[in-house]
């Protein structure tokens, strides 16, 4: 009955998680690990939900489960888009490393590129130190994701994963006026 899902499409796992009870959280991890990939009638996996309440102590729990790198990639989307350094950080250190890979299939991006232009130095710098070839990726518009930075702050972050040559034409490009902070 672990893995059976209800009307919603949801499984135990994410009736736990979203109510944060630990210790049936830990039970049904245990009995049916690999229900932390199921998405419910919203997408959301447990993983995913976990993100949502910014529980640490749950999603390390989750992840003791070995999400798959595309349940995992997921999550991390959310927590970027929450701009959680806590829970990205914590979602860095215990998923595969392979969601850091995996591009959006509509637009290209990597968690870097998102979190580039979700604009949080902290966020990108983990990501950048964790996944550091993506800075070298293009999405599907043609955008690294320097080029899709939002702040002088996320480009400061940046620099030291981007080739030096694609530094220089973005700021011969908009002049070094546009950057009165370097």
């Amino acid at each position: 009955a672990a893995t059976a899902a209800d009307d919603a499409g949801q499984v135990p796992l994410h009736c736990a998680v979203a109510a944060g009870d630990t210790a049936v959280v830990e039970q049904l991890v245990a009995a049916a690990p690999a229900a932390v990939n199921a998405e419910n009638g919203h997408l959301y996996t447990p993983l995913a939900l976990g993100v949502l309440t910014r529980r640490i102590d749950l999603l390390r729990l989750l992840l003791t489960a070995a999400p798959t790198a595309a349940t995992a990639h997921a999550a991390l989307v959310v927590a970027i888009g929450m701009s959680s350094f806590d829970v990205v950080e914590c979602l860095l250190a215990g998923a595969p490393s392979a969601a850091l890979a995996i591009e959006d299939p509509d637009t290209g991006e990597t968690p870097l590129h998102y979190a580039a232009s979700m604009g949080c130095p902290a966020i990108i710098s983990a990501i950048a130190h964790a996944y550091p070839a993506a800075a070298l990726l293009f999405e599907f518009d043609g955008w690294t994701p320097f080029q899709l930075a939002q702040s002088v702050s996320a480009m400061r972050v940046l620099i030291p994963f981007t080739p030096a040559t694609e530094v220089l034409q973005h700021f011969q490009h908009f002049g070094m006026a546009y950057y009165p902070a370097f």
